[in-house]
């Protein structure tokens, strides 16, 4: 399927790099865009990607409507969506929920649960980049046919088509890589500002190098979409802090009892685990 008729709902920085990828791809595409924050609105239409940005739903039909607003948001609109486009498909980083409601709604031929692992540190259309999608990994998931009708268009942006067998899978699947990891970046970053208060200091940002700024980036992302998002999916994500605490109090446990050869083991686990993911390789389907 090569649709024609596009409506991007939510014009942030990942509905509005898309609108800009189909558009770089194939500039007769229409696509229009639907926004609630004038300011967006206006930073969307300034990119150039959209024929128009409305506050609300247009009065007009679509060959696929794209929600890329936060879960809360697309299971809202799903039904609106689907009156108005043949295939929605969302953008949404949790997938149980959303799904539930496609089928509920009768929309299992013609709703296609996707999820774009991509971003960059930056916030709002102003962000967004045509190329975002470029080698990323594009999630599917399986047994929806309007996945498979949209594979071979996603493919176009050059992304990497990922697939899983279950909306639960891939809310377990981003508890571990994506939304746990989202915590653990803040967790560091109110540990650091934590000592540097006890040590009478109002920061130590000028002592920092690459690794504490890695590992530290996702702590600046906006909270109005981590919030809906972290609560939609706080099952996973509640059993991946429980892992991440037992590690930390291992950790705790070794420096305690100054025991190196137990600290050891578990430096040297988490680098062979490390090494084995750094190499990814598929389960079968």
């Amino acid at each position: 399927m090569q649709p024609q008729r596009i409506l991007v709902v939510g014009c942030g920085l990942i509905g509005t790099s898309m609108a800009r990828a189909i558009r770089d791809k194939d500039p007769d595409v229409l696509v229009d865009g639907v926004e609630v924050s004038h300011r967006h609105r206006a930073l969307a239409r300034e990119t150039g990607a959209y024929r128009h940005v409305y506050a609300s739903f247009p009065d007009d039909t679509y060959d696929l409507a794209i929600l890329a607003v936060p879960i809360q948001t697309a299971c809202a609109v799903l039904a609106q969506a689907a009156k108005q486009a043949s295939i929605v498909m969302d953008v949404c980083s949790v997938k149980a929920s959303i799904c539930k409601l496609a089928k509920e709604q009768g929309l299992s031929l013609r709703f296609a649960p996707s999820h774009p692992m991509a971003g960059n540190s930056g916030q709002g259309p102003a962000s967004s980049n045509e190329s975002l999608f470029q080698g990323q990994p594009w999630i599917l998931i399986e047994d929806w046919p309007a996945c498979k009708t949209l594979a071979p268009w996603i493919v176009s942006f050059d992304a990497r088509l990922e697939w899983v067998k279950t909306a639960e899978q891939h809310d377990a699947a981003m508890a571990a890589v994506s939304h746990g990891i989202h915590l653990m970046s803040i967790t560091a970053m109110l540990a650091a500002a934590v000592e540097a208060d006890h040590s009478h200091a109002h920061n130590w940002s000028f002592l920092t190098g690459p690794g504490f700024r890695d590992v530290t980036r996702l702590s600046q992302s906006p909270h109005d979409f981590w919030v809906p998002t972290l609560m939609e999916n706080r099952q996973a994500v509640g059993r991946y802090l429980m892992a991440a605490k037992d590690t930390i109090m291992e950790l705790e446990r070794c420096l305690e009892a100054e025991d190196s050869e137990a600290l050891g083991r578990v430096l040297s686990t988490a680098k062979t685990a490390k090494d084995e993911w750094s190499t990814p390789s598929h389960p079968p389907l």
